[in-house]
C-alpha cells in the first residue's frame, strides 16, 4: 500500500503534517486536525462557534480534495480547550455541523 499526501492551496501551508493522506489499494483517507485557520495561516473567528465553523470547513475542504464527501467520515474528534464554553454553544456546533456536514 501507498500513500498520497493532498494539501489543497485553499488551506494554511502544512509543518509536519498533511490535511489529509489518501491510502492506495484501498480507499481510506486519514485527515489532520485542522483549526480556525485561514489560508495565510492565521487564527480566525472570535467565538467558539465561528472556530468551529472554520475548522470544520477546513476539515471538509480536505476531505473534498482527496475525493470524499462529509457522508464518508467515519469518526470526528472535536478538542476544546474551554469546556464550559462548548457547552454552552453545544446547539450551536450542533447547527453548524449539520449545514455544513449533513
Amino acid at each position: 500500500m501507498t500513500s498520497e499526501r493532498v494539501n489543497p492551496p485553499g488551506l494554511s501551508p502544512p509543518a509536519g503534517f498533511s490535511h489529509a493522506v489518501v491510502a492506495t489499494g484501498s480507499r481510506v483517507v486519514f485527515l489532520a486536525g485542522q483549526t480556525a485557520l485561514d489560508a495565510d495561516g492565521k487564527v480566525v473567528g472570535q467565538t467558539l462557534p465561528e472556530q468551529f465553523e472554520k475548522a470544520l470547513t477546513n476539515l471538509l475542504t480536505a476531505l473534498t480534495a482527496a475525493g470524499g464527501t462529509p457522508s464518508d467520515l467515519a469518526r470526528v474528534t472535536v478538542y476544546a480547550t474551554d469546556v464550559a464554553a462548548y457547552r454552552t454553544h453545544a446547539a450551536e456546533l450542533g447547527r453548524l455541523w449539520r449545514k455544513l456536514a449533513g
